[in-house]
C-alpha cells in the first residue's frame, strides 16, 4: 500500500503511527451512512478528544482490500504535500474484521445543500468554483485524477459562513501521467456531471481524465447560476445522449449573470478535449482572476427553488431504493447476492458490461442492452453493478409489482396513519425545506389536493422503476 515502494521508510514510519483498534482507541458518536458493505460514524479519539470521519470497510466482501488499498494509497499522494481543499488522511488501519479510515470530520454539509439554505451570490458561484478548481489543480498536479466530481463530493468543513470547502471521496480515482491510457472499458462518472469523452465508446489517456474532471466542475457552476442540469433526462441514457449531442443553453442563465461567468462555463463545456479549457487557464479566466469585481447580489429565487427541488428528487430515489432493498427478506438477500457472485466471473465486486450480458443471456433476455442495463443502476459512477446496486434495484422490480410491498414503504412516510402522505411527513423522511417537500408532493399529485395518497403513490413508484 501506499505511494512508494514497500522499503520506503516514510511510509513504513506512518503505517507503524496509523496502528490502532477502534474499540480501544476511539468511541463512536454516531453513524452518518451505510453501503452495502462498508459505512461512515462520527467518532471521537479516547486521548485527545478530537472527532473524526470513521469509514469502515467490511473484510470479508471480496474485493474491498484492493479498494481500501487504493483509496489509501491516493489520499496519501495527494496529503504529499496537503492541501486546504483536499480531504486529509487521518489513520488507515485494520483489524481481524474490517479496514478502517479516518478523515476529518466534515460537519458544514454538501455543496448543494448549502447553497439552497443561505444567501447565495455570483461572487460566492466564484468563490466556490476557484476552490473546486484549486483542489482539482493540487491532484492533477501530483498525478491523480479524480473521475467522479459532484456536488456531493464537495463538503464544508464547518457549518460557519466562511467555512473551507473539501474535496472527498477517492474511490474511483486513478494515478496517472498524461500519456497513461484507459480502455473504453475503464470509464466512469456520475449522471449529469459525466464528460461526453467519457460516454464515446474509445480509449482515453490522462490527459483526456483531466479534462473530463474540468467539464464535470463546469457542470456544477453551470447548476449554481441555473439551478438546473445542462443536460437533463428522465433517465440515465436519455441524460447521456444529450450530453453527447447538445450544446449548453447559456439562455437558462439568469440575466444578471456576467458575461464573464457564462463565458467560462461555454470553455469548460467544450465538447472536444482539447479544446476545452484546462485548469489553470480556468484558474486564469478574467471571471476568477478579479472576483472582487464579481456582482454580489443575490440570485433568483428561481434559481435556489430549482436547485432544490433537483437534490430532494435525488434524495427521493436514494431513500426509496434503500428502503425497497431494506424489505427484502434474508432469503431474498441471500439468492440475490448468490446471482450476483455466480455472473462476477472476476471477482472484483461489480458486473461490468460482458458479465451484465452472460446474465441476460441465461434468463432468456439475451436482447436487453447490457451498457443500457449499467447506466440505470450504476449509482457510484464506476460503470459497472455493484452488489449494493443490484439489491436496490431487484426490491425496486419486485415491489414495484408487488402492491403490499410498496403499502409497506408507503405506511413508512405515512407517519401519522390517515392513509396520506403530507409535506411534512416528506420533509422529515427526507430532511428537506418545506417548500421542496410540497414541490415534490405536486409532481405526483393527481387531486391536486397537496397530499400523496396510495393510488398516487403507486404510480410514482412505477414511474421511478421505469426510469430508475
Amino acid at each position: 500500500m501506499g505511494c512508494g515502494s514497500s522499503q520506503d521508510g516514510e511510509k513504513a514510519k506512518a503505517d507503524k503511527a496509523l496502528k490502532a483498534t477502534p474499540s480501544q482507541d476511539y468511541v463512536v458518536i454516531k453513524e452518518l451512512g451505510v453501503g452495502a458493505s462498508c459505512c461512515v460514524k462520527q467518532v471521537k479519539h479516547k486521548g485527545t478528544g478530537k472527532e473524526f470521519a470513521m469509514k469502515t470497510v467490511e473484510k470479508a466482501t471480496h474485493g474491498n482490500k484492493d479498494l481500501w488499498e487504493t483509496e489509501v494509497r491516493l489520499l496519501r499522494v495527494v496529503n504529499k504535500p496537503k492541501h486546504v481543499n483536499v480531504l486529509q488522511l487521518e489513520g488507515a488501519f485494520e483489524d481481524n474484521s474490517y479496514f478502517y479510515i479516518t478523515t476529518p470530520l466534515c460537519s458544514g454539509g454538501e455543496l448543494f445543500d448549502r447553497v439552497v439554505k443561505g444567501k447565495f451570490t455570483e461572487k460566492k458561484a466564484a468563490i466556490t468554483t476557484k476552490q473546486m478548481l484549486e483542489a482539482l489543480l493540487h491532484c492533477h498536479g501530483v498525478g491523480v485524477v479524480h473521475r467522479d466530481l459532484k456536488p456531493e463530493n464537495f463538503v464544508f468543513e464547518a457549518k460557519s459562513e466562511d467555512s473551507n470547502m473539501v474535496l472527498i471521496d477517492f474511490g474511483c480515482a486513478r494515478q496517472v501521467t498524461d500519456e497513461t491510457k484507459f480502455t473504453k472499458e475503464d470509464a466512469c462518472g456520475s449522471d449529469y456531471y459525466i464528460a461526453p469523452e467519457v460516454l464515446i465508446d474509445k480509449a482515453r489517456t490522462g490527459k483526456i481524465w483531466k479534462k473530463s474532471d474540468v467539464w464535470s466542475v463546469g457542470v456544477i457552476l453551470y447548476m449554481l447560476v441555473t439551478g438546473i442540469p445542462p443536460f437533463f433526462g428522465d433517465n440515465p441514457q436519455s441524460i447521456f445522449s444529450k450530453i453527447v449531442s447538445r450544446e449548453p443553453d447559456m439562455r437558462q442563465a439568469s440575466v444578471n449573470v456576467s458575461a464573464d461567468c457564462k463565458d467560462l462555463i461555454l470553455k469548460m463545456l467544450n465538447k472536444t478535449p482539447s479544446k476545452r479549457i484546462s485548469v489553470q487557464e480556468a484558474l486564469d479566466h478574467p471571471w476568477l482572476k478579479d472576483i472582487e469585481s464579481v456582482a454580489d447580489t443575490p440570485m433568483p429565487d428561481s434559481v435556489k427553488n430549482s436547485l432544490a427541488n433537483f437534490q430532494e428528487n435525488c434524495k427521493l430515489k436514494k431513500a426509496v431504493g434503500k428502503l425497497f432493498s431494506d424489505m427484502m427478506t434474508d432469503s431474498d438477500k441471500k439468492m440475490v447476492e448468490e446471482c450476483f457472485k455466480r455472473f462476477d466471473k472476476n471477482n472484483d465486486g461489480r458486473l461490468d458490461k460482458d458479465e451484465i450480458c452472460d446474465m441476460m443471456k441465461h434468463i432468456g433476455k439475451g436482447g436487453i442492452d447490457a451498457q443500457q442495463m449499467i447506466d440505470n443502476f450504476d449509482q457510484d459512477g464506476d460503470n459497472g453493478v455493484d452488489l449494493e446496486e443490484f439489491q436496490q434495484l431487484h426490491g425496486l422490480t419486485q415491489a414495484s409489482t408487488d402492491d403490499a410491498k410498496l403499502r409497506k414503504i408507503f405506511d413508512q412516510f405515512d407517519t401519522s396513519g390517515d392513509g396520506m402522505i403530507s409535506a411534512g411527513e416528506l420533509q422529515d423522511m427526507l430532511d428537506c425545506e418545506e417548500g421542496t417537500a410540497a414541490e415534490l408532493i405536486a409532481s405526483v399529485d393527481k387531486s391536486a389536493d397537496q397530499m400523496i395518497d396510495f393510488e398516487e403513490w403507486v404510480g410514482a413508484m412505477k414511474d421511478m422503476k421505469k426510469n430508475a
